[in-house]
């Protein structure tokens, strides 16, 4: 991720989110300060925050959408929130939108 407070003129330094990015779909969305991310990470995959490792350690290798919020324009990130799916998760894309004080998280799932 990299942020601009320039209209998109320039950017700053790169901040690495996770060590996974194959299929895991990335959603941003960013009001004022506060930066909402989801994606989703499948029962082959890992998602390892690298910046949330720093602050807190690994939280696993486990399949499901996951979330990180930043209140501080991406200078640090919230720990993750896991939506468990008992390890049975099929991959799907996620989005995520605010509004107020609600945050919004909807994605697509197979039923098995």
């Amino acid at each position: 991720m990299r942020v601009s407070d320039s209209l998109g003129k320039s950017f700053g330094n790169e901040t690495i989110l996770s060590d996974y990015s194959s299929n895991s779909y990335p959603k941003v969305f960013a009001d004022g300060y506060d930066i909402y991310i989801s994606c989703n990470v499948d029962v082959d995959n890992r998602f390892t925050p690298r910046l949330v490792q720093e602050q807190e350690g690994l939280i696993g290798y486990k399949p499901g959408i996951f979330f990180i919020k930043s209140a501080d324009l991406g200078k640090s990130f919230s720990s993750p929130v896991r939506f468990d799916f008992n390890d049975s998760f099929d991959s799907g894309k996620s989005q995520v939108s605010v509004f107020d004080k609600y945050v919004y998280i909807t994605w697509v799932q197979r039923v098995q």
